[in-house]
């Protein structure tokens, strides 16, 4: 790698790093971590609820993380475990109403955080740099 890639490199990761920190904070300011919200996320996505398994399974994360993020969830009121109806030892994990408010004040805040940065770039501007992101992407996902 050559000095100037190197270079471009570094700054890339860098603001990489930085636009994720950027959203990141909107997490923090509820007090909640980047898992615990994909966690919630998931949950949204099943209304009628998801056994801890299988919830640390589409997130790929450990059984016993997810165990401890869900007590952390249950404690602020953001979820609800209830019993199966075929097996009363199973658990179902569904997203409290006070989840589902957390949840929506997080996209707007992210929303309104996002529209502050695009707001600083003439239309085709926005344009080529969203096309020239979806480039990078393609390629990436073809390797």
């Amino acid at each position: 790698m050559s000095d100037s890639d190197s270079e471009f490199f570094q700054r890339w990761m860098t603001l990489w790093k930085n636009i994720d920190n950027a959203f990141n904070a909107v997490l923090r300011r509820v007090h909640l971590s980047y898992n615990e919200y994909l966690l919630l996320e998931s949950l949204k996505a099943a209304p009628q609820g998801m056994e801890p398994s299988a919830l640390a399974d589409a997130r790929e994360l450990s059984r016993q993380h997810v165990n401890l993020l869900l007590r952390q969830l249950e404690t602020a009121g953001l979820i609800t475990r209830t019993g199966a109806t075929t097996d009363k030892r199973r658990r179902i994990i569904a997203l409290s109403p006070a989840g589902d408010e957390m949840l929506a004040s997080i996209k707007t805040a992210w929303r309104e955080l996002d529209a502050a940065g695009w707001a600083t770039f003439a239309p085709y501007e926005r344009g080529r740099i969203i096309s020239l992101l979806e480039h990078y992407y393609a390629t990436l996902a073809g390797n």
